[in-house]
């Protein structure tokens, strides 16, 4: 395939996540810069700060890439204030695109992470024994051995992934290890300290429930995959019955999906906006965007 028509898919697969304003090249526009445009324009007032529809006073698609900016930056000064049940109204922002520097923090405040008590037992944890070192050692390398960070086995990624990985092992015996794990740590490492990155895998896990699809008997991994079948067979039963008669099970190729995020597929920047959104909607964006992925993931 050429790559023009792997662009060209890779830029569907981000159009369908809704296209964010590019706001990569930008950056964050200093308090006198913000404070002018807020005063053109109201971004969100307080009262729509403690409403359970927290961005109904913004208009996303009017904003300008500034606007988006100011936009996060009065969200996160005033996360306290925001009610767990009104979440749900950060979705419109998010789907726009988190400005790529306030990611962490904005990662942190979703999974509503409390870093000190695991913070602090971190230590510990790496230097306790797990039966599956070897494993993960080897298995270092092979999470994206593309990315700078872990191309070389000595480097400082590698040992971040390597400290992770044996930390959680500790942490959680019933789950031990599972390699695919590796590579929804590895994008956190990307984009923060370790000992962060930790706190904030094991609240990803916990929060949006998908610890069970680590564990050895993958009982979840197996529940979404027959899932994902029965949602193409009533969808679109042409293809799920072409795909039978082929002899293809959905988890021959959908189980890299949900156990990577898409992180082995799709291009890193693609890779980014889907745990954005992986964030607030769980598992569902695989359920809703399942047509764009296959074919991408068959063509790319």
């Amino acid at each position: 395939m050429s790559n023009g028509s792997t662009g060209s898919l890779t830029q569907d697969v981000v159009n369908n996540l809704d296209t964010p304003v590019d706001i990569r090249a930008r950056s964050f526009p200093d308090n006198n810069h913000a404070e002018e445009s807020s005063k053109n324009k109201p971004i969100v007032s307080k009262k729509s700060m403690t409403s359970l529809n927290i961005l109904s006073a913004v208009e996303l698609d009017g904003q300008t890439e500034e606007d988006l900016w100011a936009t996060w930056n009065v969200l996160l000064q005033n996360w306290d204030t925001l009610k767990r049940k009104a979440r749900s109204g950060l979705e419109p922002l998010v789907r726009k695109g988190i400005p790529i520097h306030l990611r962490p923090v904005v990662w942190k405040n979703l999974v509503q992470t409390d870093t000190k008590i695991l913070t602090q037992s971190y230590p510990s944890l790496i230097n306790s024994e797990t039966p599956f070192e070897k494993q993960i050692i080897r298995d270092s390398t092979r999470t994206f051995p593309t990315h700078e960070m872990f191309q070389s086995p000595d480097s400082d990624g590698v040992e971040s992934l390597r400290n992770l990985m044996h930390a959680y092992a500790v942490y959680d015996k019933e789950v031990g290890y599972c390699q695919g794990l590796g590579f929804v740590a590895g994008l956190l490492l990307m984009i923060m300290p370790e000992e962060e990155a930790f706190c904030v895998f094991i609240q990803i896990l916990q929060e949006n429930r998908i610890r069970d699809m680590y564990k050895p008997s993958m009982s979840l991994l197996s529940i979404c995959n027959h899932q994902l079948d029965k949602l193409i067979e009533e969808t679109h039963p042409h293809v799920y019955y072409h795909l039978k008669h082929q002899g293809f099970s959905c988890s021959l190729y959908a189980s890299t999906w949900f156990l990577t995020l898409f992180s082995t597929m799709l291009p890193l920047d693609t890779v980014f906006r889907i745990m954005d959104i992986y964030l607030i909607e769980g598992l569902n964006i695989i359920f809703q965007r399942w047509k764009v992925f296959s074919i991408s993931s068959l063509m790319i």
